[in-house]
């Protein structure tokens, strides 16, 4: 209330920290009052008694934070009502802000620049009463692909928004070959597509953290025996390698393949059967050197587990013939028994017939 003599009064308040003039309104004056930020010139004359009224709101202020997983970062933010700016996260992990304060009621938005090989996986908003709206994304709640938020600011709130970044994590397959060194190439699909060799590895993937397939195509002769990864979240079943992939996590699946073995087996016949001669025999090959005998009434011979042709080159059957004996011989595929060709998982059988 203003009294006194006429004259030109000014009435001025000193406006505490986190408040703000919003309104001076006077009444009972004659003369239009001059109305500055937070104080009013009132111009009295003689008789009058003149009231004015000052308004005050306590000020808000939004806090955008990031916080990352997996990696740190820059990230750029854009605000049309307070102006870019970004956000970097430190080597420790450790979130950065930025608060803005002063802030009078009102709508405020802030988006987000997804950098590349980074997600954002969730934005979360604190500090709002009934009064304070907070929009994240379209929708209200995040949902994959949102970048932004809407808040609608009441008077005095303090929001904080929390932006949360996972850093893309990276995929590799490794192939392994049992015997080591196969020259015999293999196809994978799904996540990574590559076509590998013994000892090679795909080229490595980026994804976002989740999960990922990738599957060896069949390759006749050839078995998964193996498919170890080297986190402990990521398993092979069959000829896939499901990858789970966290935040900045770098995954190898090795693959590795066996050959399936063969087998010979050497069959000793007489003419006359049931001669009790004994013929002696090698069965030669790369790394391999056997020696044995057979009569006729012996049980054949059988070589164990041999690699195919196709890895360890042609198998050699050889007889040392007694004297007086003639021979022949055949083996069940066709081969020569000189240079047996044998299949992965092929069983042949080379019959040497003698006669005397």
């Amino acid at each position: 209330m203003v009294t006194g003599q006429p004259g030109t009064y000014t009435v001025a308040e000193l406006v505490p920290n986190g408040w703000a003039v919003t309104d001076i309104s006077c009444e009972g004056q004659s003369q239009i009052p001059t109305y500055g930020d937070a104080d009013v010139s009132v111009n009295l004359e003689a008789g009058e008694t003149v009231i004015c009224t000052f308004e005050n709101s306590a000020q808000g202020s939004i806090t955008i934070e990031k916080l990352t997983q997996g990696g740190v970062g820059a990230f750029n933010f854009d605000s049309p009502e307070l102006g870019s700016f970004i956000l970097d996260t430190d080597a420790n992990g450790n979130p950065d802000s930025a608060t803005f304060s002063g802030l009078a009621s009102g709508t405020y938005m802030f988006s987000e620049t997804v950098a590349s090989n980074w997600t954002l996986s969730d934005i979360q908003c604190s500090g709002a009463s009934e009064g304070t709206t907070i929009t994240i994304g379209g929708a209200g709640d995040f949902n994959p692909g949102d970048q932004g938020v809407t808040i609608d600011l009441a008077n005095g709130d303090a929001v904080v928004c929390t932006f949360v970044n996972d850093a893309d994590g990276m995929i590799t397959v490794t192939k392994l070959t049992d015997p080591a060194g196969s020259p015999q190439s293999f196809d994978f699909t799904g996540a990574i597509t590559a076509t590998l060799l013994d000892g090679d590895s795909s080229n490595p993937v980026m994804v976002p953290p989740g999960g990922y397939a990738v599957t060896e195509s069949a390759v006749p002769g050839w078995d998964v025996t193996d498919i170890s990864c080297s986190d402990d979240d990521s398993t092979g079943t069959g000829n896939t390698a499901n990858f789970v992939v966290a935040p900045g996590e770098v995954v190898n699946c090795t693959f590795t393949n066996t050959i399936q073995r063969g087998t010979i087996i050497v069959d000793k016949v007489t003419d006359p059967a049931g001669s009790a001669q004994s013929f002696d025999f090698t069965l030669t090959g790369t790394n391999v050197n056997q020696a044995f005998s057979l009569t006729d009434e012996a049980a054949p011979y059988n070589s164990g587990d041999l690699l195919p042709t196709s890895e360890n080159g042609a198998y050699n059957v050889a007889e040392t013939l007694p004297a007086g004996w003639t021979a022949s011989s055949v083996c069940s595929d066709g081969s020569d028994p000189g240079a047996v060709d044998l299949a992965p998982g092929e069983v042949v059988t080379c019959t040497f017939t003698n006669t005397i």
